[in-house]
């Protein structure tokens, strides 16, 4: 139980730090301090109780909801005063989740096979629920696949003219 509930956890870590590094980027380092304080009195709280009546178990649960506490305050001070950098959770968030759910549909027949295999399928059931869901845009899309282009020979002698100036 506490490795499945510390996997949600990574979601939130990944979070925490675009909000972590918005707020910098906006010069309001003032509200990192403030969304990680309030999170602390939040994880002191869970822990307090959770430990107390489930032992490691409350511990891992209680890490993984002040995670989310976490990634709730900065989302929230990352938008404070500030409308343009609005993030349109819930219109491009449920597109990402049905994506996830689609990969993990496909990879859970899959959990006995090995990982040489599992890996590629997950992300191209990922990639292409992403791409049919238009989860991206046409410039994500493109900032996405530029690396691929990059590193394709072909591809880059078709963009230059094929070497003929």
């Amino acid at each position: 139980m506490s490795g499945s509930s510390r996997s949600f956890g990574i979601v939130f870590l990944f979070a925490n730090s675009a909000f972590y590094a918005m707020l910098n980027a906006t010069n309001r380092q003032g509200l990192n301090a403030w969304a990680t304080g309030l999170a602390t009195v939040v994880a002191v709280a869970l822990n307090l109780g959770a430990i107390l009546l489930f032992g490691y178990l409350g511990a891992s649960v209680a890490t993984v909801v002040t995670e989310a506490a976490l990634c709730a305050f900065g989302w929230w001070f990352v938008q404070l005063r500030r409308p343009e950098l609005r993030l349109p959770v819930l219109r491009i968030g449920w597109r990402i989740l049905a994506a996830g759910l689609a990969m993990g549909a496909v990879l859970y027949p899959l959990r006995g096979f090995p990982i040489i295999l599992t890996v590629p399928a997950g992300f191209a059931v990922y990639a292409g629920a992403i791409f049919l869901l238009r989860a991206v845009d046409a410039e994500e899309w493109r900032l996405a696949t530029s690396f691929i282009r990059r590193r394709n020979p072909v591809a880059q002698a078709a963009v230059r003219g094929g070497g003929k100036g």
